[in-house]
């Protein structure tokens, strides 16, 4: 669908809340989506980008956009190339026009010739911030994202922007921090992300493939990234890294072999055959799930690679214990002595939950058919969240 869908921007959000950002309209345009939360994506990592027009007096902030992109290229396969004039060759590519319109992308790649994305820089170069923000969120829709608020589960209901996107594939749960998320722009919530979120870059390596320098030496296998060498333990890592397409050298022979650690698992579920916990690594960090309700919140029930037995799935990250639970609706059994309300139903978004109230509630928080029920009362659920009584 290439039709113009125009919605309230991060920019004019922070307006209305007070925040002293400027007013800009954001449309999408497309309909497909990917990975926190996905829909279209490109055939190459290598991604080219061009100038529509090339306003004078913009050199330095075109520059900056460039440096804000590399936060991609850190940490995933992405790569952006070209940045210069669009010629006719540029398609498909991301095609930036730099007008005061509105800041716009299209989801997923297209051809032809015209703009695939809006860029305000005059007006964005008044906010480093919003600069950052405003690139990184997207060029995000460009590389396949809508919005992390239109998830089917999501607790964040932002008016005309969180009806779920049709086609689009999840990997991971509902992700707060993502930067393609409009729930942090209310004040009752939490403020405006500037960086990738863990799970956005895991999406992304999930729809790309994993970052880094892939290469055998007399039948081992070695990973390169960011100048640390690990050795991947066997074909099962090797499947769970993408499998013997990640290879970007012949087999080398001769000499010594490289003296590396054990390579960590990449990003995604996990559990030993001996075992019973379900870990998810995702980041530097990996946590446990508590239960199968924690598993079904997490989005991974149909994700989880049972390894080897006595294979450590917690190998290089931080182990941090119990996962925390995301952000969403969620229903609790009844409480034996407090018999109202049977079952109540909490709203949780960022470090905050309140108590929905009643059903009329319910559905003017765009909860309808988005309500976890868990089978038992988790501790973990509001640890570290502040409470702010019946939901506004």
């Amino acid at each position: 669908m290439n039709k113009l869908i125009r919605k309230m921007s991060v920019g004019a959000l922070l307006s209305i809340l007070g925040c002293g950002a400027m007013e800009e309209p954001e449309a999408e345009v497309g309909a497909d989506a990917l990975p926190s939360y996905t829909q279209t994506r490109w055939p190459s990592a290598i991604i080219p980008v061009c100038w529509m027009n090339v306003p004078s007096g913009h050199a330095s902030i075109r520059a900056m956009v460039r440096d804000h992109l590399r936060e991609y290229e850190q940490q995933t396969r992405l790569r952006f190339t070209g940045f210069g004039a669009c010629t006719a060759a540029d398609a498909p590519a991301i095609r930036i026009d730099d007008s005061p319109v509105q800041g716009s992308s299209y989801i997923g790649p297209r051809g032809g010739t015209g703009a695939t994305m809006h860029l305000d820089l005059n007006g964005l170069s008044s906010d480093p911030n919003w600069l950052r923000q405003s690139v990184l969120h997207e060029f995000g829709h460009a590389l396949g994202l809508p919005h992390e608020n239109k998830r089917p589960m999501s607790p964040c209901n932002v008016a005309g922007d969180s009806d779920a996107v049709p086609g689009a594939t999840e990997f991971g749960p509902y992700d707060d921090e993502s930067i393609m998320n409009y729930c942090g722009m209310d004040p009752h919530w939490g403020s405006v992300q500037t960086h990738l979120s863990p799970w956005d870059v895991a999406g992304l390596n999930r729809t790309y493939g994993a970052p880094g320098f892939f290469f055998r030496h007399d039948g081992q296998s070695f990973r390169l990234l960011d100048l640390h060498l690990c050795h991947i333990t066997g074909t099962q890592q090797l499947a769970a890294f993408g499998g013997p397409g990640v290879f970007t050298t012949e087999e080398s022979h001769g000499g010594t072999m490289p003296s590396a650690p054990d390579c960590a698992w990449p990003d995604g579920y996990y559990r030993a055959a001996d075992q019973s916990k379900v870990f998810v690594a995702v980041g530097s960090t990996v946590c446990a799930l508590e239960s199968d309700d924690q598993l079904k919140v997490y989005g991974g029930a149909t994700k989880v690679m049972i390894l080897n037995t006595g294979t450590d799935p917690t190998r290089g990250r931080t182990n941090t214990g119990v996962c925390g639970w995301p952000g969403g609706f969620y229903q609790l059994p009844g409480n034996a002595v407090v018999r109202y309300p049977a079952k109540p139903m909490y709203r949780v978004v960022h470090q905050k939950y309140c108590r929905v109230k009643d059903g009329q509630q319910l559905v003017s928080l765009g909860g309808t058919g988005r309500v976890w029920p868990l089978g038992y009362r988790p501790a973990g659920l509001f640890t570290g969240r502040d409470y702010l009584g019946d939901c506004p």
